[in-house]
């Protein structure tokens, strides 16, 4: 099997001891909630990649949906460490209650009776500052971006890993913890993608963000 690599070479600057860095990550692609076998092999790959930089992950807080516990199992596996680990459901998909649920099956009507597809299609509908999906994307924007600020007060100088979720999780989160109102998102993470966040852990502000690019192969 031929070796994957970083399109992108990971640098991570140490950190102050004013600073924390946040590794937003989404969940490979899965099947029924489990990694496919690519995904593993991303997920194992990236962590290779990670250690190869020097970063200490210091713990993980992860989404408790299985697929984004599994990526953070196997990312670690690849960096060759296993930290303290703990799940929260501010990090959590959609499915994780009724609202959210209810909320999905309506979009992917709205989606068949259109004739739409896709990723960008789905967020045009959930993030339309006039629809009806508007308010809960809101609400769970900034129960993300408040919950990332919190790990950012407990944590710092330290690393944290923390495996989420993309349209309904991370996107929002990211509007929100710049202030900005639910829109269609500037670009969409991409699964096993990894956003470098570095907060300052006294005022809780984002104070550098840049998005990893994918560990590929021709593989895939």
């Amino acid at each position: 099997m031929k070796s994957y690599f970083p399109i992108l070479e990971l640098q991570f600057p140490a950190l102050q001891p004013e600073e924390t860095r946040i590794l937003l990550m989404r969940p490979g692609p899965h099947k029924d909630n489990i990694l496919t076998p690519k995904a593993v092999a991303m997920c194992r790959a990236t962590g290779r990649a990670l250690a190869t930089t020097g970063v200490e992950i210091n713990r993980v807080c992860s989404s408790p949906a299985a697929r984004a516990i599994e990526t953070a199992l196997e990312t670690l596996h690849g960096y060759g460490k296993m930290v303290y680990f703990h799940t929260d459901v501010r990090l959590a998909d959609t499915a994780i209650n009724e609202a959210g649920q209810t909320a999905v099956k309506k979009v992917k009507a709205i989606m068949a009776d259109r004739e739409l597809s896709g990723e960008v299609e789905m967020a045009k509908i959930l993030f339309d500052s006039d629809g009806e999906f508007s308010d809960l994307m809101t609400r769970r924007g900034d129960e993300g971006a408040n919950y990332l600020r919190k790990i950012n007060f407990e944590h710092p100088g330290k690393t944290i890993l923390v495996p989420s979720h993309g349209i309904t999780r991370i996107e929002n989160t990211l509007m929100r913890l710049h202030g900005k109102g639910i829109h269609q998102p500037g670009k969409l993470v991409k699964t096993c993608q990894i956003i470098n966040l570095v907060f300052n852990s006294t005022r809780g502000e984002v104070i550098k963000e840049n998005w990893l690019e994918l560990i590929t192969t021709d593989l895939l």
